[in-house]
């Protein structure tokens, strides 16, 4: 079994691209340098980390030859796509199975007047042969207001509400057929400028089977942040609102 931590490390990197459609690829190794950022139409990733753990060195993944591809979507919508190829693919040769757990962090945040709002996630992969007798591949996302409050033991404890008190996004190989399930999505509320990002990624392949995760993809949206004067006239409007239901008693006629 092998563990590894990759921490920011080499020659920083900016890597930018604006525009309507517009795209940026780069690998994920070299976002894992010091000061790196992927940036596109007002959302930045910033401050990328990676962690992997395999149940042998053979299939330990090549962060070089995994892929990280910023799309726009629209104007208020980003996609981040993780394409790895053969990397998180896994065939069990040991009798107990065989494994690879990737675990990414990095921090997501709108600039200007923007603020994330809607979150998704989806994933394409297979599992062989696709009556599995107990192979998995699947990925789940949390958002925190912080990297401190990422606790791996209690990861749901201050994880970011994404409707309906879900704290997870997560999608997965449906091991009865071999083919990924439906996106999942969440909605914040509050919406947030900056969130930190924690996905994790697991392929498990039993004995003579494979298992793989060849694709990630990852939406972000955002919405315009309530001005200033207009938090202001709310709380005007509120304060009004409050004195007109409880108007002050006239003193008593002399």
């Amino acid at each position: 079994m092998t563990q590894t931590t990759l921490r920011p490390s080499g020659v920083c990197i900016l890597l930018c691209c604006l525009g309507m459609g517009s795209a940026q690829a780069v690998s994920l190794d070299s976002l894992l340098s010091p000061g790196a950022i992927l940036s596109l139409g007002g959302l930045t990733f910033a401050n990328w980390s990676a962690d992997f753990l395999a149940s042998a060195a053979s299939f330990d993944p090549d962060l070089d030859n995994i892929e990280v591809t910023a799309t726009e979507i629209d104007d208020v919508t980003i996609a981040l796509r993780l394409d790895a190829g053969t990397e998180l693919t896994v065939t069990g040769t040991d009798p107990r199975g065989d494994f690879v757990d990737l675990a990414l962090s990095f921090t997501v945040s709108f600039a200007g007047r923007q603020q994330l709002d809607l979150v998704a996630l989806g994933l394409e992969g297979s599992v062989t042969p696709a009556d599995s007798q107990g192979s998995l591949a699947y990925v789940s996302e949390r958002l925190y207001a912080s990297p401190a409050d990422h606790d791996p033991d209690f990861p749901d404890d201050k994880a970011l509400d994404l409707g309906g008190s879900k704290t997870q996004l997560i999608v997965q190989i449906d091991p009865a057929s071999g083919t990924p399930v439906t996106a999942d999505q969440g909605d914040l509320d509050p919406t947030r400028r900056t969130a930190f990002v924690y996905t994790n990624i697991a392929v498990n392949a039993a004995p003579g089977e494979t298992a793989g995760i060849t694709r990630i993809i990852q939406y972000y949206t955002g919405v315009p942040a309530p001005e200033t004067w207009m938090l202001f006239l709310g709380g005007l409007g509120l304060l009004i609102a409050t004195a007109r239901r409880h108007p002050r008693a006239e003193p008593p006629a002399p």
